[in-house]
């Protein structure tokens, strides 16, 4: 395999949204992989190594250890260099090379992305996936409800795995522990959320009597009280709005699907709530992007890890404490997109091998030098 094809593999095993694909979960990506491969035999190959490479992690990464996964990248890349294609994997020696050493190198950075950490996050002393809400929050019978008293991003994790970033003056109300079939918070004020896609469970944000559902992806809304407008922003993936106002006794379920406005990704939006129906106005589209985040692809290119957590700390408003000396070498080479912000930790965590550990709105990350 050439170095132009170690490059479209290593592009490709970058993508978060590639391995739901290759596994069957994401089949509204069908055409864009078929457009990228093309009739480029060159790209039809790779990406057909990609999907063997992402399915034999997909059954033997739980049980595994670090020295397997090592061993099954090698038999990869050593595979894909003769041409011998990727399973099952032959009892053969492995003549290491140079280049074959970067490579592999590479794939187990990206390849393993998804599947390595679910390995390393076992081993993590995480004290925050059910802890770190801020110690301001404040439960009623039913909901947790967190306020933004402060002049700062605050970040809040979910229990689904979900981001909010949650602006200053603004104030969400939610569930500890969301009802199977269905997540929905409470938001009054302005905030961005990366949501984790889960087709089973809709997510719901309900702001100044309106509903927003989505599945998966990233947005921001701003609906202060008192303001009879509500923006939405489309970051990634796809937002629907309800025209119907939210009634006595609502259930967001029996709302009628018909009656949306549906923003894709980079579209947005304005409604005027004083009327008997939420309409986009045009006049209002423009809407600049309030929030650096929404600017953001997270893509790091050999990127210095202290610029990948600076970049991190100013977009959701955490604090980020590592051993600068230790990890000083250390340079990241993936696409975290907008995966929320504890997925993306996990995964340079895997990346990194390294420990972590998360309490309110701070990370601290335990690692080990890199060479």
């Amino acid at each position: 395999m050439t170095h132009d094809r170690f490059k479209l593999l290593e592009e490709i095993l970058s993508m978060p949204r590639f391995r739901e694909w290759c596994l069957g979960e994401a089949p509204e990506t069908d055409d864009f992989w078929k457009d990228w491969a093309g009739s480029d035999p060159v790209r039809k190959e790779v990406l057909e190594h990609a999907r063997e490479i992402t399915r034999s992690f997909q059954d033997k990464i739980q049980p595994v250890s670090e020295a397997y996964i090592f061993e099954k990248v090698s038999l990869a890349i050593s595979a894909a260099r003769d041409g011998d294609g990727i399973s099952p994997p032959r009892a053969k020696s492995i003549r290491w090379i140079p280049f074959v050493k970067t490579a592999a190198s590479v794939l187990l950075v990206v390849a393993l992305g998804w599947g390595a950490y679910l390995y390393y996050d076992r081993k993590v002393p995480v004290s925050a996936e059910t802890s770190s809400l801020p110690a301001a929050a404040v439960a009623d019978p039913q909901l947790i409800t967190i306020q933004n008293t402060g002049s700062q991003l605050r970040h809040v994790h979910l229990s689904d795995g979900s981001s909010v970033i949650l602006q200053p003056g603004s104030r969400i109300r939610f569930s500890e522990i969301f009802p199977a079939g269905k997540r929905e918070v409470h938001l009054s004020g302005e905030a961005f959320f990366e949501v984790v896609k889960n087709k089973k469970a809709p997510f719901y944000v309900l702001a100044n009597e309106t509903i927003t559902k989505v599945v998966g992806t990233s947005f921001r809304i701003k609906a202060k009280p008192g303001v009879p407008l509500l923006e939405v922003n489309v970051k990634s993936g796809t937002v629907v709005v309800f025209k119907d106002k939210m009634k006595a006794g609502y259930d967001v379920s029996a709302y009628p699907g018909d009656r949306v406005t549906v923003l894709n990704k980079n579209e947005n939006a304005v409604f005027e709530l004083s009327g008997a129906e939420l309409l986009p106005q045009p006049e209002l589209h423009n809407m600049p992007a309030r929030l650096s985040i929404e600017k953001l692809g997270f893509v790091y290119e050999s990127t210095p890890l202290a610029d990948v957590f600076a970049e991190l700390e100013a977009a959701y408003g955490v604090t980020i404490k590592y051993n600068s000396e230790q990890l000083a070498g250390c340079s990241l080479t993936a696409e975290l997109s907008d995966e929320p912000l504890f997925t993306k930790i996990k995964w340079i965590a895997a990346i990194l091998e390294a420990e972590y550990t998360i309490t309110d709105n701070e990370i601290i990350i335990n690692g080990k030098p890199c060479q």
